[in-house]
């Protein structure tokens, strides 16, 4: 079976609550293929794009509710200035090289 992207179809008969037009559905898995390449298990790699197609639309889905609702959605799915509650201003995400190199066990990434 050779590495074949999914179609608008076959995202409308995994995802049925999903709803949108199948040119919407399409854009986003093409942005989702264009993560998931042939690396991945052949068995993987229809699902994968899939799931981060859906993931996409469910994103731009809430955006686009949130902007409705006068919630000021931006382009990254969420809510200018304010946590995913729209109650207060989101705290700097801090990471740490050192956290990765502990968690990571006997592989080093640094």
């Amino acid at each position: 079976m050779p590495y074949l992207k999914p179609t608008a179809d076959e995202f409308a008969t995994a995802f049925p609550s999903i709803v949108s037009t199948p040119e919407v559905i399409s854009f986003w898995i093409d942005i989702a293929a264009m993560m998931i390449d042939t690396s991945w298990h052949i068995d993987d790699y229809q699902p994968a794009i899939l799931f981060l197609a859906a993931h996409y639309l469910t994103m731009q889905i809430a955006a686009d509710a949130a902007a409705a609702a006068g919630g000021g959605a931006t382009s990254g799915g969420g809510v200018a200035g304010r946590g995913a509650t729209g109650r207060g201003p989101v705290a700097p995400v801090r990471t740490s090289s050192s956290y990765f190199a502990r968690s990571a066990g006997s592989i080093r990434i640094r």
